[in-house]
Formats: C-alpha cells, sequence, structure tokens
C-alpha cells in the first residue's frame, strides 16, 4: 500500500489572516434589523433587547452574550432549518470551534467535537449524556434553538467535559395562538411531516403547545432505513405575575437501520490501490435482514420560576428520563491484532491470503466479522435549582447566584458478542463461530447466526453539586466574574468496588467594555467529569479534569453585528479515545495540550442580506504520542486523533421581495475541514502517520414565502463530493454524506 500521505491541508481561503480579515470586514458593512418571523417566537431563541444578544447558557442569569466571559454561539431553529439541518450535528455546521459529522453517518448518535473535545449534551440546561451516551437522537423541529459554550463549564454544570457543552433548548407554550405545519420528500426517499400547534387554553393563565413530527426514510447506506415518531406537548401555567411553571413531555420512538459501516480504509481512502477499486459509497457489510439501532425515549420535566421581589428570584428545572437501546449490529473485522484475526494488520485485513478456501475469490475480498448485540435500559434524574440575588454594595453591584444540582443515572444492560468462524482464543484455539466472513466486492447476506446475550453489571451514577457565582460589576464598565463549585460523585457497578470522586472547580473571568460595543475579557475555568459505567474489560473510568486559561474580545457596534475572537490554552487529563486494539472499547487517555483560537462573526446587511462567518484553528498534542515521536517510531505528527487544525465557513442569505406577499429567500454556503490524522502501521508493522485528506464542501437553498405558506428546497453537499470525515489507524473510515436534496412545504397560522 505503502505510505498513506494527505494533500497540504492549506488553508483554501488564503490562511488564518485571511479569515481573521474576512469576518471583521463582515461587521463593516451598513446594518439592519432582523427581520420577524411570523411563526410563534420561542423566548428561548436569541433575545434581541435594544443591542443586547441574551442567552442563560454561559452564567445561567440573564446576562448579554457580550458581558458573558466565554466564547458562546446560539443557532436559532430558523437559522439551522434554513441551512438544511436534518439532524442535531447538522445544526452546528457553521459555528466556531465545532466540528461535525466527525464519525460520518451513523444511526447510533449525533458525535462531533467541540475545542477538540466531544462535547456534554444538555437539553434545557439539564444533562443528558453520560459517557459516550447521549440517549435518543434529538427531533430538532421540537427545538427552538441550539447553543454552544466552549470551554470548560464544571462551576456551573458539573458533567461537562472540557471543550464545552451542547445545550439544546426545547420549545415552550405561547400565550399568542399560532404555529405551523409542513411536510417534505428528498433524497434517499425520505418522507416527513410535522406540526407545531400553541396558544392559551385559559386566557393569559394557561398555554398549550404540541410539537409532533413522522418520519420515514432510506439512507446512503444499502438496505438501511430510518424510521421515527415524536410527540412533544407542554404546557405552561403562570400563576401569577412572579410565578411561572412548564411542563414538557417528550415520547419518541427510532426503528432504524444501521448507516455506521466500519469500511476498510484499504478499500475507501486507498481504493484506488485495491485490484477491484474502492468500495461503493453505500457498501453495507452487515446483515441488513437483521442489524438495527431501535431507541425509544420518554421523558418528561418541569421549569418553575418565582419572584420574591426585584433583587431576588427562585428557579428550579427537574427532568425525569426513561431510555431503551435495542441494537444489533454486523460488521467487519478490520482491526489488526484482533481476537477474531491475530495475523491480520488494517494495512491487509482480508483472508484470501491466509485461508485457501477464500482465495478462489480472488485477492483480497473476504472479511472477518463481528457480530454484536445490545438491550440497553437507563433512568435517569437530573435537577437543578438557583437562587438569585440583585443588589448594591456602594458603587459595586451583584448578581449572586447559588445554585444546587443533582443527577441519578442507573443502567441495566445485555448484551451478546460474536466473532466469525476464524477467531481463536488466546491459546490459539478456534473460538465456535457466532457469525460468517463477508466478500466486502460482492456481499450474500442472510446467513445470520443467533447471538447469545449475557448480563452486564448494572451501574448506577450521582452526582451532587453546590456552587456559588458573583458577578461584580463598576463603574458601568467593569465586571469581575467569580465562581466556586463544590462536587461529589458516585459510580457503582455491579460486583465491583464502588469509587467516589470529590472536586472543587473555579471559575474566575474579568471583563471590560473599553469603548461602546467593545469588550474584551480574560478567564480561568477548570473542568470536571465523572464517567459512567466501566470499559470493556469492567475496570470504572477515572474522571477526566482539566483547565483552560481564555482571552477574548467581543464586539456588538449595532443589534445587527456581533464578532466573537477568542485565543485559549487548555490541557486535561483521562479523556476517553479509541481503543485501537478493540473496537468495542473505549480507553483513557494521558495528558493532552489543546491550543487555539476562534473568530466568529454575523452580520445584517442593507436589510436583505445575512451573512455568517468562522475560523477555527485547534493543535490538540497528546502526550503519548509525543513519546512515540521522541523515540523515533516513525510518526510525523502528535496531533490528537481525529482532530483537523482547521475548520472554517461561510453563509449568506439573501431576500428579495417579488411582489408585497412574495418574498424569495437564497442562501448558500461553503464548509471547510483541514487534514486529520491517525497513528497505525503498515504492512510491514512500521508505524507511520495515516492522513484524512482535507474537503471543501458547499451547501444551497431556495425558498419562497407567499403569505402563510412557504416553500423550501434545501441541497447539502451540492456538488456531490465524495469525503471521508475520519479515518482511523485502528483500520476503518467513515464516509461523510453525499448530495442530499430535500423539498418541503410548509404552512403558517
Amino acid at each position: 500500500m505503502g505510505s498513506a500521505k494527505g494533500r497540504s491541508g492549506a488553508f483554501p481561503f488564503g490562511g488564518s489572516a485571511t479569515a481573521l480579515a474576512l469576518v471583521i470586514g463582515l461587521a463593516t458593512a451598513p446594518a439592519r434589523a432582523e427581520d420577524a418571523a411570523s411563526a410563534p417566537v420561542d423566548p428561548a431563541d436569541i433575545i434581541v433587547t435594544g443591542a443586547q444578544y441574551q442567552s442563560p447558557i454561559g452564567t445561567k442569569t440573564d446576562t448579554p452574550l457580550i458581558d458573558t466571559p466565554q466564547a458562546i454561539t446560539v443557532v436559532s431553529a430558523e437559522r439551522f432549518l434554513e441551512m438544511g439541518a436534518l439532524n442535531l450535528q447538522d445544526t452546528l455546521r457553521y459555528t466556531a470551534g465545532v466540528r461535525t459529522e466527525a464519525y460520518g453517518l451513523d444511526t447510533r448518535g449525533d458525535y462531533g467535537f467541540v475545542r477538540g473535545t466531544e462535547p456534554g449534551v444538555y437539553q434545557d440546561g439539564m444533562r443528558r449524556s453520560f459517557g459516550y451516551r447521549q440517549g435518543s437522537r434529538q427531533e430538532i423541529f421540537t427545538l427552538s434553538s441550539v447553543e454552544v459554550l466552549r470551554g470548560p463549564s464544571s462551576m456551573l454544570y458539573g458533567q461537562a467535559p472540557i471543550g464545552g457543552l451542547v445545550n439544546t433548548t426545547s420549545k415552550r407554550p405561547q400565550f399568542d395562538f399560532g404555529g405551523e405545519g409542513f411536510v417534505s420528500y428528498g433524497t434517499f426517499d425520505r418522507k416527513e411531516a410535522g406540526i407545531d400547534v400553541t396558544g392559551p387554553l385559559l386566557g393569559d393563565q394557561l398555554a398549550a403547545r404540541l410539537v409532533a413530527v413522522w418520519r420515514d426514510a432510506d439512507s446512503q447506506t444499502d438496505h438501511a432505513r430510518e424510521k421515527r415518531w415524536t410527540i412533544n406537548p407542554s404546557l405552561t401555567w403562570r400563576m401569577g405575575s412572579d410565578t411561572e411553571l412548564t411542563l414538557i413531555g417528550l415520547v419518541q420512538d427510532d426503528n432504524n437501520g444501521w448507516t455506521g459501516q466500519f469500511l476498510p480504509y484499504v478499500s475507501t481512502l486507498f481504493g484506488k490501490d485495491h485490484p477491484l477499486g474502492p468500495l461503493p459509497w453505500s457498501r453495507n457489510l452487515g446483515e441488513p435482514s437483521v442489524d438495527k439501532v431501535d431507541y425509544n425515549t420518554e421523558w418528561v420535566s418541569a421549569q418553575f420560576s418565582h419572584r420574591f421581589s426585584e433583587a431576588l428570584q427562585f428557579r428550579q428545572n427537574a427532568r425525569y428520563e426513561w431510555f431503551k437501546s435495542s441494537q444489533i449490529l454486523h460488521y467487519a473485522d478490520i482491526y489488526g491484532g484482533s481476537p477474531a484475526a491475530p495475523y491480520l494488520d488494517p494495512a491487509d485485513p482480508y483472508l484470501n491470503a491466509v485461508f485457501p478456501e477464500y482465495a478462489a475469490l480472488g485477492p483480497n475480498r473476504v472479511l472477518n466479522r463481528y457480530a454484536f448485540g445490545e438491550v440497553f435500559h437507563s433512568r435517569t434524574l437530573t435537577t437543578d435549582s438557583q437562587l438569585q440575588a440583585d443588589f448594591a454594595t456602594g458603587p459595586l453591584t451583584h448578581k449572586l447566584l447559588v445554585g444546587f444540582d443533582y443527577a441519578h443515572y442507573k443502567t441495566r444492560e445485555r448484551d451478546a458478542f460474536a466473532m466469525s468462524n476464524n477467531g481463536f482464543d488466546e491459546d490459539g484455539n478456534p473460538i465456535p463461530p457466532g457469525t460468517t466472513p463477508i466478500d466486502a466486492y460482492n456481499p450474500v447476506y442472510g446467513n445470520v447466526m443467533p447471538l447469545t446475550f449475557y448480563d452486564v453489571p448494572d451501574t448506577k451514577q450521582e452526582q451532587t453539586g453546590f456552587y456559588v457565582q458573583d458577578q461584580i460589576k463598576a463603574f458601568d464598565r467593569a465586571t469581575l466574574l467569580v465562581g466556586l463549585r463544590y462536587d461529589r460523585a458516585t459510580n457503582d457497578t455491579e460486583g465491583a468496588e464502588r469509587f467516589v470522586d470529590h472536586a472543587w472547580t473555579t471559575r474566575i473571568a474579568f471583563l471590560y467594555e473599553i469603548a461602546p460595543g467593545v469588550v474584551p475579557y480574560v478567564s480561568y475555568t477548570e473542568s470536571f467529569q465523572p464517567i459512567a459505567g466501566a470499559d470493556f474489560y469492567g475496570q470504572p473510568y477515572d474522571p477526566t479534569r482539566g483547565r483552560q486559561y481564555e482571552i477574548g474580545v467581543k464586539w456588538q457596534p449595532d443589534p445587527a453585528t456581533f464578532v466573537t475572537v477568542t485565543a485559549y490554552d487548555m490541557k486535561d487529563s483521562g479523556r476517553l479515545v479509541n481503543d485501537p486494539s478493540n473496537p468495542n472499547n473505549q480507553i483513557q487517555a494521558g495528558k493532552v495540550r489543546t491550543k487555539g483560537f476562534e473568530v466568529e462573526a454575523s452580520r445584517s446587511i442593507a436589510n436583505d442580506l445575512d451573512i455568517i462567518a468562522s475560523y477555527s484553528y485547534t493543535r490538540a498534542r497528546d502526550s503519548n504520542l509525543s513519546d512515540q515521536i521522541d523515540a523515533g517510531v516513525g510518526l510525523s505528527t502528535n496531533q490528537l486523533e481525529s482532530i483537523p487544525k482547521h475548520l472554517a465557513s461561510i453563509w449568506a442569505m439573501k431576500h428579495v421581495a417579488v411582489t408585497d406577499e412574495a418574498k424569495l429567500r437564497i442562501g448558500a454556503g461553503l464548509r471547510y475541514v483541514s487534514d486529520s490524522y491517525s497513528p497505525t502501521y503498515d504492512v510491514n508493522f512500521v508505524p507511520y502517520t495515516l492522513v484524512t485528506p482535507d474537503y471543501l464542501a458547499a451547501d444551497a437553498m431556495i425558498g419562497l414565502d407567499y403569505g402563510a405558506w412557504r416553500l423550501s428546497l434545501n441541497a447539502t453537499n451540492l456538488t456531490d463530493k465524495k469525503y471521508y470525515t475520519t479515518c482511523l489507524g485502528r483500520g476503518d473510515c467513515f464516509l461523510g454524506l453525499r448530495r442530499t436534496v430535500n423539498f418541503s412545504v410548509g404552512y403558517r397560522f
């Protein structure tokens, strides 16, 4: 196969300096106010009050984003739907510091990186991800916005990874009647319908909302369908002018095939060197008749607030969630030195040269396979109680927040694991078969063997956190933010020792408005993240810990412009990474240091053009890789696996008035992802660095608003570029989404 060489990875827009000039240049154009949407407006969307954009994600208080000393992006539903988002990871394609679609197509979840780490996933400010589990994939039509908080946030949230978190905001009832319905059809026979209705039930005291979605679609992967139905009711009760309670429920059922095929890089990334060429982009190496990813989620939440006076208010959020996963997956063994094939390596995973019975089929065709089954149940309770006091001490004003949160996560699981009939145990004895090999270039399906399930030890994780934060403002220009949190976390695995961890985390930040709308800041933050459960071999994970220094400046000269420029330095230890010797396992890395900077700008121009742009540079170094490079083992970089150094994007939306009733919407965008790396070795077991090439993808849309009717045509990956999102040294590649086109018809009332 020879050495793996990727493209240069040069930034296509002319380097980071050009990107910085581009986004700052956007902010110098004439401004306009945002058009008001005709659909119901959620208070959880970006709130515009004069020249202030607000979101509670960074402080848990009513603090404008420009006065929050942390990099934050809020993407409204209106915006991500206009961009053609079909799932949660799509909503953040044009967000600084966020690498979406990190592992290609996968019906099991939405996977990505924020500042080089897998982010914590929250909904309505409460945690949903535990370890690598995120529950069911969230239905984006039930959301009013998606928020990204970059950098550590453990002082407020406790359970957040060092890189940041993604928080989704549920749609809430409105006291003005309105709503919308839509139907859509698109590529891969994607059929979808949804309805969203809200309004008062009892004057200005009681309001309700109902959101429902149905979907049935094929997928890019052969024989893998995606089906979903979601019902999301909510109710708001205004008990008085100072007291409000909102109840939100959700039931969601997903019945999917499995799209995340682990295809060998020798037949994908290096497929041009294979005697039979690259595998088809849609190849399924599993068993379509039995492979499935079925998820069921039910949850109910309560959001309560009461204002005792202008100076004192109380808020409490709580959610209880039931989740069930039922999976069966068959996939190719392309992992060198695995139990099924200790005689193979990622650079040559085929059986033909080893077993004569496959030689007649031709060279480099037949692959071992694994079979995996899971029946998983979890129950999760999360609560967050906050008391906020606003007061003054002489020339200083205080926004004091005292909080207590609690999380209880319990799991019950049965698994099955099998290999094809060419496996051997550690003594060299044949292992009874549990599945069959497959001819990757001419797959024959249907030879399915029953799986034997076994009990996995139950796990339980609890965390209790107390935190206090004070935002101290002086002279209406300078703000000092200080915060301290104490966490106690327990991790219980049936039959194993109980682990109890304690941690103090701090946050200190200072910002100063040096000119109207220009606010530089500096901050120090820490992270602490207990990891639920245990590894493949039953060993509990240690918590991850880290710290970050960040400097930045936010610029908002008018209501139509917002620019953020940040630079940061992070260190952490114990994050989960893929186990190169076992694809079903994750191990904990050594120390990782990440440095980077980000630029993000949004601007409205001449009353009819909206532009957003971003650039991110991420340098993530793993101490373990550094040691290997210093030892001269043949690796060319110690950049952390799958983390590209450069990300850039730009999106523009033009509004054209056709008649008094008709308005045309035209949008287009570009997304760039640079090279990423993974350590591996060639057929002679010489270490080298595997390079996943960079790519540039284009998206576009055209829409027509006519009265209450709304027509939209969205195209993702407009040029139908074939690209790999990630290729790993363990042997597999993940495929990017090819061109998809979706047409929708909506009606707003």
